[in-house]
């Protein structure tokens, strides 16, 4: 068994070789490649649209939040704004109650107090003219033979009248 190295490589392998890695180098960059490279630039195209549209997105998404907050703390001063006016409106009409029940109540008590007062004065007439012909008829009694009807009926009118004239105190 001989053994022989060659210290020089062989030209023609050599040259054979570097021939078939170049072609194989130019068929696997048109099929191979190519596709990847365009499948890889879709790819890019893809997420970079995806990016645009996801920054698209937040920003209008961010606007409408904004908005949402605006609109949200405009109806918040609304609903206080009807929230005050409630109350005031409530405090009006309870005030308003309030005076008409007052003067309702003063009415009746002046109704009341008129009404006392005219039945004082009705019963004290009453009164009046009963004391007066309970005098009369005790007068006619005891001076029934010395007074004469005339007399009596001038007498009682008189003090009739001066009875009439004096008011009631009570």
């Amino acid at each position: 068994m001989n053994i022989v190295v060659n210290v020089l490589p062989d030209l023609l392998n050599f040259t054979i070789s570097i021939a078939t890695l170049l072609v194989l180098y130019i068929i696997l960059k048109h099929l191979l490649f190519k596709p990847v490279y365009e499948f890889l630039k879709k790819r890019q195209d893809y997420i970079e649209n995806n990016l645009r549209e996801s920054e698209k997105k937040l920003n209008e998404s961010t606007a409408l939040k904004s908005e949402l907050e605006e609109k949200l703390s405009e109806s918040k001063d609304v609903a206080r704004n009807i929230l005050s006016k409630a109350r005031k409106d409530s405090e009006v009409i309870l005030s308003e109650a309030r005076n008409e029940a007052q003067k309702e109540k003063e009415k009746i008590l002046q109704k009341a107090e008129d009404d006392s007062i005219s039945m004082r004065q009705k019963a004290m007439s009453s009164l009046k003219d009963e004391i007066v012909d309970i005098a009369i008829n005790v007068a006619k009694e005891v001076s029934a033979s010395d007074v004469d009807a005339k007399k009596a009926k001038e007498f009682t009118d008189k003090k009739l009248n001066s009875l009439k004239d004096t008011k009631c105190q009570g």
